[in-house]
């Protein structure tokens, strides 16, 4: 590939431009800013053309108009008493989010595509409030929803307000839940996900705390409350267990973080989880996505311009929004393999229903959909919904979709209206009651109202469902044990438990009790089969274990760093014990008697207790091996970590420092007159095998090389210091290795704002490989460097030292070879381990940085883990033009969004 290369072989500004990808994102994320591309940054022209966006909110409860504010930007306008506003956004502007506000409603996001035209018709569902409740702050709580199983525990004296004071006494506290199964569209951010990504809902919930004077509340630094939220799908794929987003405010995005697992409370089912802040939460999982092109004519034949289409998930819950362009066209995001029904904006003299789906790929449907008109009659029915089936792990949904002017829901059972069920969409589920029932709904308006025919509930079973498992059970001998199973059908099935494969005669209850037991009963597997007419399920096997014996601790607790306020909380693991004693300063801890041990809040007087814990059984007791609270003075809670992640993320200078040779040529391998690490000022030099080279000679392919960098600035950082580096290179396949001495290299990050500057010293060695591959048009360069056990880092400013004990950093390129123009680049930690404070600290995952031709097809992506003693306590994230670091889930910007040019 290089052979078609005539004149000068670039193997030296290949390398050159992967260790300027490392450097330009370390200055980046210190600085908060700086060009994605090699082009100089050329600011935008203004942009001063607006265009005007009509939208109208309705309550989700009753289709009422709400007097909405509508905010953007600095711009805020007022809805009228229909419920319509209209909203300037500039012309070809980038996709927005208005927030959208009503007193007694939850906030929502109103996504504002971009366009060229005015559009009309956008439309907001606003969810009713629950009313607050005043609780207690400094007791533990459980808030529950005024009906249904919506809820949160809340832990005592575990809410703060924004400048971190607690919140005391009397306080107000709600939970709503939102119903995502009746009313796809009341979820606010139009479930679009951080990365690109699509989310199918299952049921969320909002959980809104104010103080006295109405200021907001959160979960104080390192507390944890438990949610509840209703199980609500029109999927018939309804997970054991499920992943937590949470809706991002400034983003208007779902972000990941936890999970939740599907429980029955008081005979409903909800997902409940652990978080540890409230905004909106939702129990969703990632949604395999295509997207239906189409276009929009009226009866006419001509393109419909600039109108609003909506798609709602018929057998999933989820919702997504388009906008015909000039040309009447569209394309809206569906589940893969799904139906939905798409209809237009709002309410109109023109309706437009259609079902569409299932598609498996991206799909283009021709001839165009038509927009019809709709005369002020009464109701024009496209399709009634269809006879239920009764399934014993699924609710039922009905539909109905209608054509007409000020359309208006009611469903009836056996001939009695259902409170509340005044949607096109009716969600149930059903019980052994509802098998012949009989449903109907009624479509009405001003002009007139029809009645669906009766809609037959029929029973269709089908094999057990098990929703909870029998666990592994540890006792004494002597004693008794027992199992359990869940099953998700409340009759019509029956248990049989086994034991090592075999009937146990007379165990058919959901529980089978065994006692009392002997060491002869010890490792045995308990099953149970459960069967109905139509098959049959059987449950993991859950292990007896008879105590004989001392118990044993398998991992005891581990040394735990926290700050003045926060809740220390210690664990054991063991086998054979069952009961625990905690010890602090070798001090019996009150009231904590199991495997966990939650302290009070820390005050420096915890800092360096000793915390061991004694773990007893009939036959004796064993004690662990102490560990040490470490307390912090509290700056800001979270100011240590976030201090720790930015640190952490500077280890890439051992990319730069053990290749810095290359940094010293020009694309011919000749010594630059200033090196790449001192464009703007200082002086670096280099010797080979002890001559010292003048610009215009000629680096030699291998050898050892001495570096001297005196006040080497560049682009907002500095070098002082020698590197000596033996090395080999092959410029030909673009191929090398290098083993770099560091000594005393200070390193100095943040120069071109105050905001944010670190100065660093490296000490030690790193080992750097350098392969290149070459395919399809485009080169690959990966550089992997191994720092050497004991190399340092070490902050200057606070004397702190970070001793790196294994792993390595992997930086990866692909350039287009036609132009040489980056296409993307990765930044790989691989288990990259060091000790701080006494601490153990592991930092694993990527980052990758896109290039494209805009914003929006550019930035960053992944997610780099910072495990401290096993447990993740932060993370260094890549979102769009932003590195940021999360800590307890608050974000910091490491890297602030700036326009480019590529």
């Amino acid at each position: 590939m290089f052979g078609r290369r005539p004149a000068v072989f670039p193997a030296a500004g290949r390398v050159r431009q992967i260790l300027l990808v490392s450097a330009l994102t370390a200055v980046l994320a210190a600085c908060g800013g700086g060009s994605s591309g090699s082009s100089p940054v050329q600011p935008p022209a203004p942009v001063v053309t607006t265009l005007s966006v009509e939208g109208s909110a309705l309550s989700s409860a009753d289709s009422q108009p709400v007097r909405v504010s509508v905010s953007l930007g600095g711009q805020s306008v007022q809805a009228d008493a229909t419920g319509r506003f209209i909203l300037s956004v500039p012309k070809d502007g980038a996709p927005q989010s208005a927030k959208v506000s009503a007193p007694g409603y939850l906030d929502q996001w109103l996504p504002l595509p971009a366009g060229t035209q005015a559009v009309k018709r956008l439309s907001v569902s606003m969810v009713p409030a629950a009313p607050f409740q005043s609780i207690d702050a400094g007791v533990a709580n459980t808030v529950t929803a005024p009906s249904g199983p919506a809820s949160v525990d809340l832990p005592a004296s575990g809410l703060v307000r924004a400048d971190g004071s607690v919140a005391a006494g009397q306080v107000n506290a709600r939970v709503t839940p939102l119903d995502p199964a009746r009313s796809p569209q009341t979820m606010p951010g139009e479930y679009r996900a951080t990365g690109g990504s699509r989310i199918e809902s299952f049921g969320a919930i909002k959980v809104d705390l104010q103080d006295s004077q109405g200021q907001r509340l959160n979960l104080k630094a390192g507390a944890k409350a438990v949610i509840r939220i209703p199980l609500s799908t029109r999927s018939a794929d309804t997970p054991a267990t499920i992943p937590l987003f949470y809706f991002d405010e400034q983003q208007a995005l779902w972000v990941k973080e936890g999970s939740a697992t599907l429980k029955k409370v008081n005979g409903e089912w909800v997902y409940e989880g652990e978080v540890s802040h409230f905004t909106y939460w939702n129990a969703d999982r990632y949604q395999e996505t295509v997207y239906l092109n189409g276009c929009v004519v009226d009866e006419a034949g001509a393109p419909v311009k600039q109108l609003g289409l909506e798609a709602d998930g018929i057998d999933y819950s989820g919702h997504s929004a388009s906008i015909t362009d000039d040309k009447g066209e569209f394309s809206i995001a569906l589940r893969k393999d799904s139906l939905a029904l798409l209809h237009q904006t709002g309410e109109a003299e023109r309706a437009l229903a259609e079902k569409v789906g299932p598609y498996s790929t991206d799909t283009t449907v021709r001839p165009c959909y038509v927009l019809k008109k709709v005369a002020a009659s009464a109701p024009v029915i496209l399709a009634w919904p269809q006879a239920p089936v009764w399934r014993w792990d699924q609710p039922m949904l009905l539909s109905v979709q209608a054509l007409g002017v000020g359309l208006r829901y009611q469903w009836y059972r056996n001939g009695v209206a259902i409170p509340g069920e005044t949607q096109a969409a009716f969600y149930r589920w059903l019980s052994v009651s509802d098998v012949g029932a009989v449903f109907t709904v009624k479509v009405s308006n001003a002009s007139g109202s029809l009645t669906s025919p009766g809609l037959t509930v029929n029973a269709d079973n089908r094999e057990p469902l098990l929703v909870s498992q029998p666990r592994d059970v540890t006792v004494p001998s002597g004693a008794k044990a027992s199992f359990t199973v869940q099953v998700l059908q409340s009759s019509g099935f029956k248990v049989q438990w086994q034991r090592n494969g075999v009937d146990i005669p007379g165990a058919t209850s959901l529980s089978y009790e065994i006692g009392p037991v002997t060491p002869g009963d010890s490792n045995a597997l308990f099953t149970a089969v459960v069967t109905n007419v139509n098959g049959k399920a059987i449950s993991t096997a859950a292990r007896l274990l008879v105590e004989d014996s001392l118990p044993t601790i398998v991992q005891g607790p581990s040394s735990l760093v926290v700050t003045v306020g926060q809740t220390p909380q210690f664990s054991v693991r063991d086998t054979g014990g069952n009961t625990y004693q905690w010890l602090k300063n070798g001090v019996a801890v009150p009231f904590q008697k199991g495997p966990v041990l939650t302290l009070d809040a820390a005050t420096l007087q915890d800092n360096g207790s000793l915390i061991e814990v004694i773990v007893s059984n009939g036959f004796g007791s064993v004690k662990s091996a102490p560990a040490v609270l470490n307390v912090l003075p509290v700056d800001s809670p979270a100011d240590e970590r976030y201090e720790l992640l930015r640190t952490s993320f500077h280890t890439m200078v051992f990319t730069e420092a053990g290749l810095m040779p290359m940094q010293m040529v020009d694309d011919n391998m000749l010594i630059k007159a200033k090196p790449d690490v001192c464009t703007t000022e200082g002086t670096g030099t280099i010797a080979v095998d002890g001559t010292l080279l003048n610009p215009g000679q000629k680096l030699p392919l291998s050898g050892t090389a001495l570096m001297q960098l005196k006040g080497c600035s560049n682009s907002g950082e500095r070098w002082d210091g020698q590197i000596t580096t033996k090395y080999q290179l092959d410029t030909q396949r673009l191929t090398g290795s290098a083993e770099s001495t560091i000594q005393g290299l200070k390193y100095t990050t943040g120069l071109v704002t105050s905001n944010y500057e670190k100065q660093l010293q490296v000490d030690g060695g790193v080992k750097v490989q350098l392969t290149n591959t070459v395919a399809a048009g485009q080169t690959t360069t990966v550089l992997v460097a191994t720092p050497s056990v004991g190399a340092q880092l070490t902050n200057l400013k606070s004397g702190k030292v970070m001793q790196l004990q294994g792993g390595s950093i992997e930086l990866r390129t692909v350039s287009r070879d036609s132009d040489r123009n980056l296409i993307s680049s990765a930044f790989r930690y691989n288990a990259v381990q060091y000790q701080l404070g006494g601490m153990s600290y592991v930092l694993d995952g990527e980052l990758l940085f896109t290039m494209g031709g805009t914003p929006s097809t550019s930035g960053y992506s992944g997610e780099v883990l910072l495990r401290e003693n096993g447990v993740v306590v932060g993370r260094i994230l890549g979102n769009g033009m932003q590195i940021s670091v999360d800590v307890q889930g608050k974000i910091q910007t490491l890297r602030a969004p700036k326009r480019y040019t590529r």
